[in-house]
């Protein structure tokens, strides 16, 4: 039996964003190489240290102590620097690459499992929620726009 399934999650995430066409950086990545991207188990926010990557629990689930029931949610962010005038197409293409991961985890309908049901969990269901919009400014490169979003995971351990 496994503790959590978030590494899971979080390696499913990172691997669909890429087959979806998405620069994806797995964490916090020491790099400004990038004009869009999606940061997974990190909010994007350049902070030096405390990066919060998921907050869950987990209790029993109905039968007894043969299995729990998990509910977490992972740490995301798109980061998007715009055309070096003005900050709509850093939004645009912050929210932009938010709905792009939104289409690749609800590729199969009525699926939201990331592909993890083929024996890692019994169910799995992936959601992204949007929490914060951050417009700002740049060194040399422009508008940046910073959405932090979650992807909030029920499933059974």
């Amino acid at each position: 039996m496994v503790s959590s399934r978030i590494p899971a999650v979080i390696d499913a995430l990172v691997t669909t964003w890429k087959r979806a066409g998405l620069t994806v950086w797995d964490g916090p990545v020491p790099t400004d190489d990038y004009r869009a991207a999606i940061f997974v188990g990190y909010d994007g926010s350049g902070e030096t240290s405390n990066f919060l990557a998921a907050t869950g629990k987990s209790e029993w689930g109905p039968m007894g102590q043969r299995s729990r029931d998990e509910e977490f949610s992972i740490a995301c962010a798109a980061v998007a620097i715009g055309d070096g005038t003005t900050s709509k197409s850093a939004r645009d293409a912050a929210f932009d690459l938010i709905d792009q991961a939104d289409t690749a985890i609800r590729a199969r309908p009525a699926d939201p499992s990331l592909g993890l049901l083929s024996g890692v969990a019994p169910y799995l269901m992936a959601v992204i929620r949007v929490e914060d919009f951050y417009q700002e400014p740049t060194e040399n490169a422009g508008p940046q726009a910073r959405v932090t979003f979650a992807v909030d995971v029920k499933t059974r351990i």
